[in-house]
């Protein structure tokens, strides 16, 4: 009786296991590419200068200086900037050229947005037109992003700043529509997953106690 109760707790801890991990499994967005822009000197507080990417992430930026997280702060911090956030570019920092996207995360490091990009002065002749991938560390998804337009803030030769505009493609999640607002949607909500564990597990408890 010791031996049968001993395997049927291996045998629940092992599903409850894996239910945990494969809840708690890093997701990939592999959808349509989508574009988003913000103009120069567009207001930066307005919900459409802002990409929501989730509930705990909405990237957007100010007149001048770098890209902040509007969900968690109210502007740039150098080198914590966006909160919530970390990059990887293709080909800075050890990460490679090839075999680099959101797929292969694993491989990559990711730092702080302007550290992964090379640092403040080299960071505009970096940025642009660099594959990149983007880890949403609290809903622990990592996304493919491509800047194609950053607008200096402040230049030789230009006393003025040009307005915080920037732009860039980014990957959605999968069977999302490239007009509809990113959201994450788990296939199983992890509580639903932990009680379908235990009741499989109790049901074959029950079935081995009967047939003893």
């Amino acid at each position: 009786m010791n031996t049968v109760r001993r395997a049927q707790a291996f045998l629940l801890v092992t599903l409850l296991v894996t239910v945990i991990n494969a809840t708690a499994a890093a997701t990939v967005w592999s959808g349509p590419s989508v574009e988003f822009v913000k103009r120069d000197w567009a207001d930066w507080t307005l919900p459409e200068n802002q990409d929501r990417l989730s509930d705990s992430v909405a990237l957007t930026r100010g007149d001048l200086a770098g890209l902040f997280n509007v969900a968690a702060e109210n502007g740039y911090q150098r080198n914590i900037s966006p909160a919530g956030t970390r990059w990887a570019f293709s080909g800075i920092n050890g990460n490679p050229v090839a075999g680099f996207g959101a797929a292969n995360h694993a491989q990559l490091l990711f730092q702080a947005w302007e550290t992964a990009v090379g640092g403040a002065p080299i960071l505009p002749g970096n940025i642009l037109n660099r594959p990149a991938v983007v880890h949403l560390v609290e809903d622990d998804v990592y996304l493919d992003l491509m800047f194609t337009a950053w607008k200096q803030g402040i230049s030789p030769g230009q006393p003025t700043p040009s307005g915080g505009g920037f732009a860039y493609t980014r990957s959605s999640p999968a069977g999302v529509a490239a007009s509809v607002e990113p959201r994450q949607v788990p296939l199983l909500p992890p509580a639903a997953g932990l009680g379908l564990a235990i009741f499989l597990a109790l049901s074959g408890w029950r079935r081995l106690r009967v047939a003893r």
